[in-house]
């Protein structure tokens, strides 16, 4: 027996696991010897009706075989209690099973195991406890869809001996149609099903048949079926023999091509023929490469010839040593054929490999150096320009032009100084670089020598003499001389009249 009421030495009144009808008045009394006293107590139970969570009326529509789940959430204090209503007016109240299609969760949820068309109908669901109730209604609606197969109705085949054929049969209807295959012979095979070596229904009802012979010849027919319908598809299977072909290669319009120098260049070489014939390419020197064995030049060359599976053949950064003619080759049990190309390289427009040097500054009385290299083909021939625009020929003794195209300053001058050009020059065109030299600041030296110096001359009367006062540095030096006498001195400036004191 379980004693929902307890008093306490302290006088406290306890109610366990109170319920509804315990609300009311409760009166407490206290006496002894001399009097009494007493105490009134109105107790309520507060309480909320069940509120089933969602619409009242609500549509569920379910294909035939599928399950279903109807939820039913309430909420309410206390607990609301879940019962349902079936359509056949049958009241369900216990968690469980109802029977082989249908059973009632914990949680209140009933669940329909596979629905049929005796499922349809109205359910209600009634949360309820004691303050009130509350329900909400499922109007379930069964529906079912006849097979249909995606593919043709109707298909024929012709397929060479020894090939394999894949034939489709894809199908959907509701409940899941069951697909099975026929063959010529009556055989039924259904999918993931294999019948022998050479022959296997996929999971999604494909037919794959391999290595053809001629008894596969025949009627094929897929069929699929569920509760409300079926549906068919056949297909006709010939087999016939191919007679085999000799090599063809497509032969192009033109037989001579022209590449640019350093460029990649393909050819293709379309061949047709029964068996698939092999292609392979004779190089100019001799040399026989295909899929099977690329050409590496011996080592000397980084695989510059490439075939690919459909015959075309690449050839990588073209010179003037890869003219020639390229022969490509087609070859079956039946014969040969052959495609032969001729490949010309043009020439390279030069190209001078570095510009970057447009400024280079020189020490007077030092040598400066000029970088200019190019590449092209035919190879280019590096021609100096001087500032005034001259030819610097191999004869001057001022300059040096060296093998790899560098100009040389010998012992750099004021006069010098300017802008240079180098020209790359071959029978494709030409490609010029700029380059200007200035002298770094420096003072004046007379006749090459730094510091004082001082010399004698030897001169004969009534004869001309020249006094040599070379004078180079940065700014350009004015030159003056002094002659002194036994009382005057006389100054000769560059461009000035002599000066006495």
């Amino acid at each position: 027996v379980i004693i929902s009421f307890e008093v306490v030495k302290n006088g406290t009144f306890v109610i366990k696991n109170i319920q509804l009808q315990d609300r009311g008045q409760y009166l407490c009394t206290a006496q002894n010897t001399f009097g009494s006293d007493r105490m009134v107590i109105t107790l309520a139970v507060l309480t909320q009706p069940p509120k089933i969570i969602g619409p009242h009326s609500r549509e569920v529509p379910v294909y035939l075989g599928k399950a279903i789940s109807l939820d039913c959430v309430a909420s309410g204090k206390p607990q609301a209690q879940i019962s349902w209503i079936l359509p056949d007016r049958t009241f369900v109240r216990d968690v469980g099973a109802l029977d082989r299609s249908a059973s009632l969760l914990a949680n209140g949820t009933l669940r329909i195991q596979s629905a049929n068309f005796s499922s349809k109908g109205d359910y209600r669901c009634i949360a309820s406890n004691a303050a009130g109730a509350d329900t909400v209604t499922f109007h379930i609606h069964v529906a079912a869809l006849p097979p249909t197969i995606n593919e043709e109705a109707s298909e024929s085949i012709v397929i060479q001996e020894g090939r394999s054929v894949y034939v489709h049969c894809t199908a959907k209807g509701e409940p899941a149609p069951v697909l099975k295959w026929t063959l010529p012979a009556g055989v039924h095979v259904k999918p993931s099903q294999i019948l022998g070596r050479r022959l296997f229904v996929f999971p999604n009802g494909t037919l794959y048949i391999k290595n053809i012979s001629p008894e596969d010849s025949g009627r094929y027919e897929c069929s699929v079926t569920n509760a409300v319908g079926a549906a068919r598809r056949d297909m006709e299977l010939f087999q016939v023999q191919v007679l085999m072909m000799p090599p063809k290669i497509e032969h192009l319009a033109t037989a001579q091509k022209r590449v640019t120098s350093g460029e990649n260049f393909q050819v293709d070489c379309v061949a047709s023929g029964l068996p698939d014939p092999e292609v392979s390419w004779s190089l100019p020197d001799g040399t026989m490469i295909n899929n099977a064995l690329q050409s590496d030049d011996s080592g000397t060359r980084s695989r510059r010839y490439v075939i690919f599976g459909n015959g075309t053949l690449l050839l990588q950064q073209m010179g003037k040593k890869d003219e020639g003619d390229y022969t490509c080759h087609a070859k079956n049990e039946l014969g040969e054929d052959e495609m032969k190309v001729s490949i010309k390289v043009g020439p390279d427009f030069p190209r001078i490999t570095s510009k970057a040097q447009l400024l280079l500054t020189a020490r007077l009385g030092e040598s400066a150096y000029m970088t200019c290299q190019a590449t092209g083909e035919p190879p280019p021939t590096i021609v100096w320009l001087s500032p005034s625009n001259d030819v610097i020929t191999s004869s001057s003794t001022k300059y040096q032009t060296l093998d790899d195209g560098t100009l040389v300053i010998k012992k750099v001058t004021l006069a010098d100084q300017g802008k240079y050009a180098c020209v790359a020059r071959s029978s494709a065109g030409d490609d010029i670089k700029n380059i200007k030299i200035q002298v770094e600041p420096r003072e004046p030296h007379i006749n090459e020598q730094g510091g004082r110096s001082s010399m004698k001359v030897l001169a004969v009367s009534y004869q001309t003499t020249l006094l040599d006062c070379r004078a180079e540095g940065k700014p350009e030096p004015r030159i003056s001389w002094l002659h002194y006498t036994a009382d005057t001195c006389l100054i000769w400036t560059t461009g000035k009249r002599p000066m006495h004191f």
